[in-house]
Formats: structure tokens, sequence, C-alpha cells
């Protein structure tokens, strides 16, 4: 499908200007709202038409891309900020229900030979590609697979959409395996090794290289790659003194001067190069997190000490086979990510590739040639520089708050048979729970995937409208009879309903005017006036930023807060329970305080919706 995937579609200035004031006016003031009707009108018809104007004609010679995709990785690549908390998210597997296989070395093993079977299938062209069915009878019939199949590439989309499934971009899903991102001054680097046939193993601060793929790329015997791993874990390791790992949560100019010193003592090149090149990173943890919130904040961050934040993935396991997925966010979004982690649990359910073992088996196997140790030198000011990283980045993840709230009174079903968006509800009570802390709505981001368009990304649907801000305000201030409230609430799921498909099909305003403002830096003439004023700034100041993975597959998931005084919220659906991470800094905001108002906002809809019938 990916040969004739639509180029993602370029707005309408006029549009973009009318959505974008849409979208400001529930969080600003009546005279703030004046002000950004002045200055988005004054762009329309000036600085913005000429903008609009020269995008529209790179728009035009650049068909086989989409005009986000060059200043999207820029954004990511230019940003100086660390990445842990800040960009990276985790994902995390549910455990294995045969304890069994929950042994630390025999589920690194099975979840490495998973995945490495998913890349190959990726590159042989043999796994099967990403479509959103409308209709689940699609999916599984015979007749539309063998139509597809003998369908000219150049038209299968369009094919594909007459029976109402829509084929989604996969250009990122290369990047999950051998990628690293580079520290780099201004501007960091992503850079792949296509010849790797190593994964990178870390435990106790202390690196590994495990080679898992033969000179022909080939897996190795699933006994051997779990002999491998049983061998780093037997090993009676020391944590690391100076666990270079650490450096990795520094901000990126601090990362890149420590990398160039690191580079400049001799055999360290040929170690980072082994590193970075390794198909990705394998994380032998020493503990296992006791409850939801130390799960999280582990996968999320961990102590820094065991981790390796550059690499595009981070296989976390801990002894007791708990699993889960960090990743680099850069490269691609969390729809690859999420496809890599459901092909890898049904493949591990299927079957298990490596059995647990008893360990006089490692008497019998030489492990010499497929493991080896990394050790790195160091200069005393690196020393000192790893001793201070991590005093930092100890005291910023104590300040970082993490809670986990399971509402097993709202089913996807029951919203549906009530005519609501599952999606809106809990967006309402989002926007409920936060104006009964805040006394005000916040600017809210809700993350929406663009991958149905070539080289699509994401697109920001905004949830805080003008239908929540009279909900919330007839719920709370007014307090109105359900009666009352439901019409209200009825128009909220209608009108996030419509921003989200606006969204989905390319038409949303955000990602148009993030465009047209780095194409006036790339030119270097003046910031046109509606970027430069405190209405945008306030706009864009995402207090609430969500995004929404649904697996059955998935235990938790979550990232940090995208500003300082703001709430990071990760929340999934399940058929009977919705799920949420909600992340915050203790200085600013009190995650438990919003887990619990959250939770009486979603008791509020609930007596609503079931005090009225179908």
């Amino acid at each position: 499908f990916q040969r004739s995937l639509p180029q993602l579609p370029l707005p309408k200035l006029e549009k973009t200007c009318k959505n974008y004031l849409k979208a400001v006016q529930p969080i600003l003031n009546a005279e703030q709202y004046r002000s950004a009707q002045g200055l988005i009108w004054d762009f329309c018809n000036g600085d913005g038409r000429r903008l609009h104007q020269d995008l529209s004609t790179w728009y035009k010679y650049h068909k086989h891309t989409s005009y986000i995709t060059e200043p999207w990785f820029d954004m990511y690549l230019k940003s100086r900020v660390p990445l842990p908390l800040n960009f990276n998210p985790f994902l995390v597997w549910k455990l294995d229900p045969d304890s069994k296989y929950n042994e630390q070395a025999c589920m690194a093993a099975n979840l490495v030979i998973s995945a490495l079977r998913f890349k190959r299938s990726l590159e042989f062209e043999t796994l099967a590609p990403q479509v959103f069915y409308l209709d689940e009878k699609t999916r599984n019939s015979p007749y539309f697979q063998n139509l597809i199949r003998w369908t000219p590439e150049n038209v299968a989309c369009y094919v594909a959409y007459l029976f109402k499934a829509y084929p989604l971009d996969m250009s990122q899903f290369p990047f999950l395996f051998s990628t690293t991102r580079i520290p780099a001054l201004f501007k960091d680097q992503l850079v792949i090794n296509r010849s790797s046939r190593h994964v990178a193993v870390i435990r106790n601060g202390n690196f590994f290289s495990v080679e898992v793929l033969d000179k022909d790329g080939f897996l190795h015997p699933p006994d051997l790659i779990y002999i491998c791993f049983l061998n780093i874990v037997q090993q009676p390791l020391q944590p690391a003194a100076f666990p270079l790992g650490i450096l990795t949560t520094l901000d990126r100019e601090q990362w890149s001067l420590a990398r160039s010193q690191l580079l400049a003592i001799e055999d360290n090149q040929s170690i980072l190069k082994e590193l970075d090149g390794a198909l990705f990173v394998v994380n032998l943890d020493s503990d296992s997190s006791r409850d939801a919130t130390a799960i999280g904040k582990n996968f999320l961050h961990g102590d820094g000490c065991n981790r390796w934040f550059d690499k595009s993935i981070q296989l976390i396991v801990e002894p007791n086979g708990l699993s889960g997925i960090n990743f680099e966010h850069s490269w691609g979004d969390g729809m690859a990510v999420l496809r890599l982690l459901e092909e890898v649990s049904l493949d591990c359910r299927r079957k298990k590739w490596a059995e647990p073992q008893n360990t006089a088996l490692l008497k019998k196997v030489d492990v010499s040639q497929c493991v080896r140790k990394l050790e790195f030198k160091l200069s005393r000011g690196l020393e000192e520089l790893i001793r201070k990283s991590r005093e930092s980045f100890k005291k910023l993840t104590e300040r970082l708050q993490l809670k986990v709230l399971s509402y097993d009174g709202i089913s996807r079903r029951f919203l549906q048979s009530k005519g609501i968006s599952p999606d809106s509800l809990v967006q309402l009570a989002i926007q409920i729970a936060f104006y009964r802390i805040h006394h005000e709505p916040a600017a809210t981001y809700e993350s929406c995937s663009t991958a149905a368009f070539k080289h699509g990304r994401t697109e920001t649907v905004r949830p805080a409208t003008m239908a929540t801000k009279r909900f919330v305000h007839a719920l709370i201030n007014d307090r109105l009879s359900n009666a009352d409230l439901l019409p209200l609430l009825l128009d909220c799921s209608k009108e996030h309903s419509s921003l989200v498909k606006q969204a989905v099909t390319g038409n949303g305003f955000d990602r148009h005017m993030f465009a047209l403002k780095a194409l006036a830096e790339r030119q270097g003439n003046r910031i046109p006036a509606v970027f430069m004023d405190e209405t945008y700034s306030t706009a864009n100041h995402f207090r609430v930023s969500t995004s929404s993975l649904s697996s059955e597959n998935l235990f938790l998931g979550g990232f940090g807060p995208v500003v300082v005084d703001g709430f990071g919220i990760g929340y999934n659906f399940r058929d009977e329970r919705l799920g949420f991470v909600v992340t915050c800094y203790s200085d600013k905001n009190n995650a438990q305080e919003f887990v619990n108002t959250l939770h009486t906002s979603l008791d509020d809809l609930n007596n609503i919706l079931n005090s009225i019938k179908s």
C-alpha cells in the first residue's frame, strides 16, 4: 500500500485561521480573544498568505512526502532538553500468565527472538500491512485479501477504500531497529546501522554486546540466546561505580560535549560504535517494582543508571519478568511501537522459543563468542559529571509524580449504546477534573495519528472546546439536573468527534501553523506577529497533554508532562474498563488529587448516562 498512500492534505489558510480562533476561544479571556482575532486575520491577509503560497509550491513538487516531515523531525532533533520525562514514553506488557516463563533471562530471550522475527518479516515484506478496518468482516475476507494481492501497488489504497479499509503509513517501522539518536550541538542526528547483528544489554549499569544473528542474518538458536542472557543475569556484577547511561539523561548540549570527551579517549570509539549500532537495548533491571506507580516510574525513567535513552527502543525486563518498552520519540510515533508490542505478544503466546532450563547448561555452552562486556575508559572529569548527573536526575525524578487510575464503571459498549463517543467522554472527564482543581479551562493536547497519509505523523486535537466549557460550568457552577446536562453532554461528544475527524483526515490547523512558522524561521525573515504574541504562547502551553493507545496486551503506558506546570495523561480503553496514567511535578500539581478528582468526574458522567434510556 505504501506507494499509493495519498499525500497529507495542505489545509486552506483561511480555514486554518478560523479553526485556530475556534480552538483558542475557550481558554482566552475576552480581551485576549479580540487580540488573537486581529493578529490571525492580519496574518491571513499578509505574511501568512506569502508563507502559505511558498509552502504550496513546495508541496506541489514533493508528492513523495508530507509537508510536516522535515520540520517535525527538526522540532525533535533541535530540542536541547533531556529525553527522559520530556520526550520518551513507555509501554508495559501484561505479565505472561504462565509464570515459569517470567524468569528474567527466559523472558528477555523470548522477547528478543520475537522482536527480531518481527524485524525479519518487515524486511522480507511478509508483515501484514497496517490497515484500519471500519468493517471487521473485510479484515478476514479472503476475497478482499486476494483482490488486494493482485491489485497494482500504485492504486492499492484506492481499491481498499472501496471496502472501507484504510491502509496506514509504515515508513517509521524500519527505525524501530538499529537506530540511535546521537547528541550534537544545535541539532542531533539519527543514525541507522543496517548491518547490525547484536543487541546491547545493560545490567547494573554494566554494558554487554550479545550477538543474536549469524553472519547471514539468521537468528541464533533460541537456547543459545537464552543461555547468553542467563550468563549475564548470573554474573556477580556490582553496580557500576560510574554508570555511563546516566549521561543520556542530560540536556543535549551537555551530553554532546561529554560524548566528545568520551570519544577522545582511546578505545571508546569502537565501544560507542557498537552501542550505537545495536539492534536495540535490553535493560536487565535488578529490582522488581512493587506496585503500579513504581512500575510506571521505573519504565518511564528509572534511576537512569541502567538505561540508554538515545536508543530507538529500550526493552526493559524486571527480575519478575515484567517487561516493557521505553522509546526515543524523534523517529516515530506510538503506532509503530504498539504494532511491535502487539506482534511480539502474539508471537510469544503462539510459541515459547526459549524454555527455562537447568543452569547446568551454562557449563556446557561456550557463550564467549556471543557475549562481550563493553568497558569504557573514563577521565576524572567524566567521572565527576556522572556523579553530578546521578544527583540531579534523582532530584528531578523525585519531583515527578505518577499515579494510576483504573475505572471499572464505564465500558466502550455502554457508551456507544448511549450515542456517546468513548474518547469524547474521557476528554470531558479530564476537562471537568482540571476545572475543579484550577477553576479554569486548560489548553489541552490530544495526539491524533495522520498515518492514513504518506509520511503522516500526528495532528493535534484540542479537546477544550466551547461545548466542554458550557458543560463544565453547567455541572459545577450551575448544578443543572441530569436531564438538562444530557443535551450539553451530547454536544460535547458531537463537537469532539468532529475535531477528531478533522484531524485524522489531515484537516487540522496545528501542523499547518507549525509548518508556516518553521518556514518563516528557515527563510530568515521576520517572524509573523501572530507567533510572537502572548495569546499564541498561551494557546500552545499545554497544561494537559493526552494520548491514547489501546491494546488488550498493554498493562500501562504513559509519558511525562510537556510543561512544568502541566499533566501528562496516557489512557487506554478496554471493553469493560478505562485506564489512566497521570504524571506531573510535585511543586506545581498533585497527581493523586487529579486522579481522585478524575474518578469523581467519571462518576458524575456515569450518573448522567445511567439516568437516561438508550
